[in-house]
């Protein structure tokens, strides 16, 4: 394992750390008072308490001026304010048109069968071990290389209650789900 040197504030410290969609970790050796920590976590806006997290054991550590629990602060608010905005443009429940555009059943060798559900109270998906409720929300396709407008147009499925995303293509595209945060798997109809 390689480790990276920082200095901060003339104290000399070393890390390594490591990232994947949905995790974030760092461990952390000071050598002068002889102080080694690990930092975990499994959200994508953990990822933004890295900083704070070294900045506040050197504030306890060397008795520094406390700065991290404002950088923390600022940093939950700056994210509470990027899910709001995002949220805002997500359509809850599923709009009934997209959502009854899929096929009852998704099946990936990979990862197994997502089946689908509607009712009143809108679109939920179940891969036999969870269940979710979704939102759709306009993706704007890009523009094909000739500058012209592409034919297909997209949606997008939200999970409302975490980040897994699904995103379906027009007529020319497969079908993608991501059930797993890091790993995109080919569908295929299977109903």
């Amino acid at each position: 394992m390689g480790l990276m040197g920082q200095k901060t504030a003339d104290v000399q410290w070393y890390h390594h750390g490591g990232d994947l969609i949905g995790y974030h970790s760092d461990l952390y050796f000071i050598p002068g008072p002889r102080s080694a920590r690990c930092w975990l976590t499994n959200t994508d806006s953990g990822a933004a308490m890295r900083g704070p997290f070294i900045r506040r054991l050197l504030e306890l550590l060397y008795d520094g001026k406390p700065e991290a629990e404002e950088t923390v602060k600022a940093s939950a608010a700056a994210i509470k304010a990027a899910v709001i905005a995002e949220r805002k443009q997500l359509v809850y429940p599923a709009d009934p048109k997209i959502a009854s555009g899929l096929a009852s059943r998704y099946t990936s060798e990979d990862l197994g069968s997502m089946v689908f559900t509607r009712s009143p109270r809108g679109l939920s998906g179940s891969n036999g071990v969870w269940s979710i409720n979704f939102a759709t929300r306009p993706i704007p396709m890009a523009r094909s290389l000739s500058s012209r407008p592409a034919q297909d147009h997209g949606f997008g499925l939200c999970s409302c209650q975490r980040r897994r995303q699904a995103s379906f293509g027009g007529a020319r595209r497969p079908a993608r789900l991501s059930l797993h945060r890091n790993s995109v798997m080919r569908l295929k109809n299977s109903s």
